[in-house]
């Protein structure tokens, strides 16, 4: 499984092309295209439990981002899942479900929209049971941004050069 999966990150890390489809809108739908600056790239944030690095790759038709994340610890995989952003035009919202490890997310955007800003209200599902956690998106600049998830200390991802 590891394998698959660190193939497909390596597809969605070295893919800048979007994914269309016939009829497919030519701007993703809703706050989504606030979060092109993610797709094509990816991302890593070091700390002392290793290296998270996070590919981002248009969906078909633009409709959804998805996710690839892995975790390297000295190099080696540890960690390894896969997610997605996409907008619910119904409650217009943005929306977010990632597998990552044996635990499931799901997150709705919960605060009204602020711009380079997105606010997350996440149920966890694992093993240990359900939660609810809060997480905040800020995006700092076009090659940095920072995630702060309730009761951990903030993690900064910066643009990897393409490989």
């Amino acid at each position: 499984m590891n394998a698959a999966l660190f193939d497909l990150h390596q597809r969605a890390s070295v893919s800048s092309s979007t994914l269309t489809s016939p009829g497919s809108p030519a701007q993703p739908p809703g706050r989504l295209g606030e979060l092109a600056f993610l797709v094509g790239s990816t991302w890593a944030s070091a700390s002392a439990g290793g290296v998270i690095e996070e590919s981002f790759a248009w969906g078909p038709g633009m409709t959804c981002i998805q996710t690839v994340v892995v975790q390297r610890v000295n190099g080696v995989i540890t960690m390894a899942g896969n997610g997605l952003f996409a907008w619910n035009a119904a409650g217009q919202k943005l929306m977010s479900g990632s597998f990552l490890a044996g635990t499931y997310y799901a997150s709705q955007e919960v605060l009204p929209a602020v711009p380079d800003q997105w606010s997350w209200l996440s149920l966890v599902v694992g093993p240990a049971g359900a939660s609810e956690t809060t997480a905040l998106m800020v995006k700092t600049d076009d090659d940095t941004f920072e995630m702060r998830f309730t009761g951990f200390p903030p993690r900064v991802y910066r643009r990897e050069p393409p490989r």
